[in-house]
């Protein structure tokens, strides 16, 4: 019985110890020596073709693959020319977006111009369910109105008037 408590946990201790010597440092390239590139061989090792293959030729320098999370998505649509079938679905769901913060007399909203700074509030997650996504672009509420911003430059690409009514 003896034998068996001791032989327990130094078979633990083994196996950790393996574990923790192959990750200590001195496994890579010698200081001050470049590891070789990717797919290069090793010093003293030869390809050899097996019998009936013919030998490959060296691959150039091969794209990268896209990332594992884009593979499956589709790109989103570009915003429409014709934006009523938008208005019909935003102005269905309008009790879900609420009406945002009016703007003052003084403040007027130009498709084609920059968003004035300050105005303009953006929708939560909730409220983003409820209107299409477009790349690029952000839904933005002043009063109720609903305002489609680029992203990049923070111009006005359309403009719903009194959809959130």
């Amino acid at each position: 019985m003896q034998p068996f408590r001791l032989a327990v946990p130094l078979g633990l201790l083994l196996s950790l110890g393996s574990v923790l010597a192959q990750a200590a440092p001195g496994y890579g390239p010698e200081p001050g020596r470049h590891a070789p590139p990717p797919g290069a061989a090793m010093p003293g090792w030869q390809h050899v073709p097996l019998p009936g293959h013919a030998p490959h030729p060296t691959p150039r320098h091969q794209p990268a693959p896209p990332p594992a999370h884009r593979t499956h998505r589709h790109p989103a649509p570009p915003p429409p020319a014709n934006f009523q079938p938008v208005r019909l679905q935003i102005h269905a769901n309008r009790h879900h977006i609420g009406i945002g913060p009016a703007l003052p007399p003084h403040v007027h909203i130009v498709r084609g111009k920059p968003l004035p700074p300050g105005w303009g509030k953006r929708l939560n997650a909730h409220q983003r369910r409820y209107v299409p996504h477009y790349h690029g672009y952000e839904w933005r509420r002043t009063g109720s109105d609903l305002v489609l911003v680029a992203l990049a430059t923070g111009i006005v690409h359309e403009i719903l008037h009194e959809v959130l009514r």
